[in-house]
């Protein structure tokens, strides 16, 4: 009798063992997949039904072992819904780890500081993130706009530069909003413009940080800038800034010529007295704060000085000065 309960015992204890060294291999050996897989979580889902999926799409063959770690892993913690990647090359162990933390794939979009709507409408595009026809279309889409409390004629200036994580089953509409709220966190949180400010003024400001920031290659210079198209502004002057018109042309080559100078297009500053009737582009933090607080200057006029900087003048005389010595100067030396 002791033999046979000692035989016994010793055949459990080695199937045990057995057992054990299956699971923690298995556990820790790679998954049985070829390739990297997505696997989508959806809401409200338990971890019994992710288990099944799992098994259904193939990124889990044995589902006994794996229900086994879930259960020591925590089965009853919900997983946040979203896609997954699985990687061929880590465990089922580890995939369930970054299942439990949340690590759901999300793309990437970098949006430059400057860049107006179709320009942030091809990364859209190229970053996967949808069409830049639908993108382009929902921007100026009235009634979208409406949704958002505006009453302006397209979304431009109103999409915040920076950089963005979204779900895979981002649509063009959440890459739009969330760039939105972005700038109005921007606009009434860090800069700290009080909300009661009008929609107009909000609009004037974005129009003239745009502006500032197509002129601006040093950002030291923004608030001058800023002062230069306040001070025209105010005196009744057309704010003739070349950018304007550029946004107004249709396929642009980059030579801006007094052809272009004189053309009527709603955006033609040189032309049209006051703001355009949109931003030009999308500003950054820096141009907004410029637009908002302009330096306390009476300049009224500035040139390039072909270094990324400008010289600033108060009078016409001081200003044809400056454009002899380093516009007419490079044009010599070019020709």
């Amino acid at each position: 009798m002791n033999k046979k309960f000692i035989w016994l015992s010793a055949f459990f204890i080695s199937a045990l063992l057995v057992f054990v060294l299956a699971y923690f291999i298995y556990i820790k050996s790679p998954l049985d997949i070829d390739e990297d897989k997505l696997f989508r979580v959806k809401k409200g889902e338990t971890g019994y039904e992710i288990i099944n999926n799992l098994v259904e799409c193939g990124i889990v063959k044995n589902k006994f072992f794996f229900k086994i770690m879930v259960k020591l892993k925590g089965e009853d913690k919900r997983i946040i819904p979203g896609f997954y990647l699985a990687r061929k090359n880590e465990s089922p162990e580890s995939f369930w780890k970054r299942l439990l933390k949340g690590e759901v794939e999300k793309y990437k979009l970098t949006v430059p500081e400057g860049y107006n709507v179709y320009q942030i409408a091809e990364l859209v595009e190229n970053s996967k993130l949808g069409k830049k026809s639908q993108f382009l279309k929902l921007v100026k889409d009235r009634d979208f706009i409406y949704s958002l409390g505006l009453d302006v004629p397209s979304l431009e200036g109103y999409l915040f530069p920076s950089t963005y994580y979204f779900m895979l089953d981002a649509k063009e509409e959440d890459v739009i909003k969330e760039m939105f709220n972005k700038m109005m966190q921007v606009l009434y949180k860090d800069i700290g413009i009080p909300e009661k400010t009008s929609k107009k003024k909000i609009h004037e400001i974005l129009t003239i940080a745009s502006m500032v920031e197509k002129e601006a290659r040093d950002k030291r210079e923004m608030p001058l800038i800023s002062a230069v198209f306040h001070n025209r502004k105010r005196l009744g002057m057309k704010l003739q800034c070349d950018p304007t018109v550029i946004y107004g042309l249709n396929n642009f080559d980059g030579n801006l010529t007094k052809k272009h100078l004189s053309s009527k297009h709603a955006y033609n500053t040189y032309v049209h007295y006051g703001l355009p009737p949109t931003p030009i582009a999308n500003p950054s933090k820096e141009a907004i704060v410029a637009a908002y607080k302009p330096a306390e200057v009476d300049y009224l006029y500035f040139v390039s000085k072909n270094d990324g900087t400008h010289i600033f003048s108060k009078t016409l005389k001081e200003h044809n000065k400056a454009v002899t010595k380093y516009q007419k100067k490079i044009k010599k030396e070019e020709s």
